[in-house]
C-alpha cells in the first residue's frame, strides 16, 4: 500500500504505480500512511468500521490525493493495483475506498490500476461500481481506457 498503514507496501512500485494516476490528477502525491492509519484507527475505536474493514482498508495498494481540473477541487484516492485486472480487483477498490471514505469522512474515488488490457464485461462492471480502469504500461507511461466511472456523484 502506498500509503504505507500497514507496512506490506513495495515503495517502488506503489510509486511508479501511483504515476498512472497523472492522467486523472494533478499535482498527485501519495498519502503518509502515519495519517491513514490514525484515521483508520480512531474510526474502528468510534465503531465506524469494524475489525475486518479496518484491516482491509490497511490492505488499499495506492492512497492519494490530488486535484481534479474537472471539478477544480483536491479529491482522494483508492486503488488497487494488479498485473491482470479482474472483478475481484474492481470489487476490492471499491469496498476499500468506501471504508476510506467511513473511515475519514472524505470522499474517495475508487481506481483499478493494471497492465493487461481488460474485457469489454470487466469494463462494464467497474462502470456499474463506479471505479475507473486505468491501463498502466510499466515503463511509466498511463494510458487512461475510461475518462471517469459516471454514478452521479460530486466525487468525479
Amino acid at each position: 500500500m502506498a500509503s504505507g498503514a500497514a507496512g506490506n507496501t513495495n515503495s517502488t512500485a506503489a510509486t511508479r504505480s501511483s504515476y498512472a494516476l497523472s492522467c486523472y490528477l494533478r499535482r498527485a502525491k501519495l498519502v503518509a500512511g502515519e495519517k491513514i492509519a490514525d484515521q483508520l484507527s480512531d474510526a474502528f475505536e468510534d465503531g465506524n468500521i469494524d475489525h475486518s474493514q479496518y484491516y482491509d482498508a490497511t490492505m488499499t495498494d495506492i492512497i492519494a490525493q490530488g486535484y481534479r481540473r474537472r471539478l477544480q477541487a483536491m479529491v482522494q484516492v483508492a486503488a488497487a493495483v494488479s498485473i491482470r485486472l479482474n472483478r475481484r480487483d474492481v470489487d476490492r477498490a471499491r469496498e476499500r475506498a468506501d471504508i476510506l471514505a467511513r473511515a475519514t469522512g472524505e470522499t474517495f474515488t475508487a481506481y483499478c490500476i493494471g497492465h493487461r488490457n481488460w474485457s469489454d464485461e470487466l469494463e462494464s462492471y467497474a462502470q456499474e461500481k463506479a471505479v475507473a480502469l486505468v491501463h498502466y504500461i510499466w515503463d511509466g507511461l498511463a494510458d487512461a481506457v475510461d475518462d471517469e466511472p459516471d454514478d452521479g456523484t460530486e466525487a468525479y
